[in-house]
């Protein structure tokens, strides 16, 4: 196999995986009681991989898989540069779905699979807000 042939079947393979993972997520956050919105809203540089809602409340998630053992926590591995993409997703599903005047959170769901291949979760509430650099930071 090329090299090229081999670089497109590992990203199939990741995307399946994060695939796998936001429905994993999502079968979660409904068993918690939140209602489902969409998935992978893309906008003009971003995307967000889960819009759900809890109640009044509009909740955007960044789901991320970590492998057994990873020492980078899934909060840790959400970059300044990558909530800012999340946020322009979010602000574009926000204005198309016509939802302004509701209230938004933007949270992170930790995913890995333990010694059995069980899915565990680390769901983190309110993981950053939208003054996220704001002020240039």
């Amino acid at each position: 196999m090329s090299a090229p042939a081999r670089r497109r079947a590992r990203a199939r393979s990741r995307r399946r995986a994060g695939q796998r993972a936001e429905t994993l997520a999502e079968s979660f956050l409904v068993r918690q009681g939140y209602l489902p919105l969409a998935r992978n809203h893309v906008a003009r540089g971003g995307e967000v991989d889960l819009v759900m809602a809890q109640g009044e409340l509009v909740v955007f998630v960044e789901v991320r898989k970590r492998k057994r053992g990873s020492v980078v926590d899934p909060l840790e591995s959400v970059t300044v540069a990558k909530q800012r993409r999340i946020l322009r997703a979010a602000a574009d599903y926000v204005w198309r779905a016509g939802l302004e005047a509701r209230p938004l959170r933007f949270d992170v769901v930790g995913l890995s699979l333990d010694a059995r291949r069980e899915p565990q979760f680390v769901h983190v509430e309110s993981a950053f807000d939208a003054s996220v650099g704001e002020d240039g930071s």
